[in-house]
């Protein structure tokens, strides 16, 4: 059965139209995944940047209450204290170790009930700049914020 030349065009014509919808339907849906994407990678990025000055400001916190708590125990030689003191930090979320060093680099305390590393000396590129150091210091390395306070 022959279709009639009205409808042939009709059904051509039909045809290009669905073939162009879908055609800018899918360019469309790719280029709102794109866009969708690049929202989402700016929002963590925004967000990762946020979450590392907090906690860099707390470790800054932490760090001075806990210098300013450490004065007494460190001159008495209190490791008891000391222990303690370092206990309560490393209890904090998001610390994985803390450790009190003298003014020559030598280690006093790392946080454990037995210090079987007591005076050995800082031997990593940070512990460099340290030392000689009077200001807070504060280096980011992998999701590690290292940061040191001289008082």
């Amino acid at each position: 059965m022959k279709l009639q030349l009205q409808s042939r065009y009709t059904l051509l014509i039909l045809s290009l139209v669905i073939i162009i919808v879908t055609i800018l339907v899918s360019v469309l849906s790719l280029q709102f995944e794109s866009i969708s994407n690049k929202m989402t990678q700016s929002s963590v990025n925004k967000l990762e940047k946020q979450l590392l000055v907090q906690m860099e400001q707390r470790g800054t916190l932490a760090l001075h209450i806990l210098a300013d708590n450490l004065a007494n125990p460190i001159y008495q030689y209190d490791t008891e204290s000391i222990y303690r003191l370092l206990k309560v930090v490393l209890s904090q979320p998001g610390v994985k170790y803390a450790m009190v060093y003298d003014d020559k680099g030598a280690l006093i305390h790392d946080g454990k009930r037995s210090i079987p590393t007591f005076s050995h000396p800082m031997k990593d590129n940070f512990a460099q700049k340290i030392i000689p150091s009077t200001k807070l210091l504060i280096k980011k390395t992998n999701n590690l914020v290292w940061a040191k306070i001289k008082k």
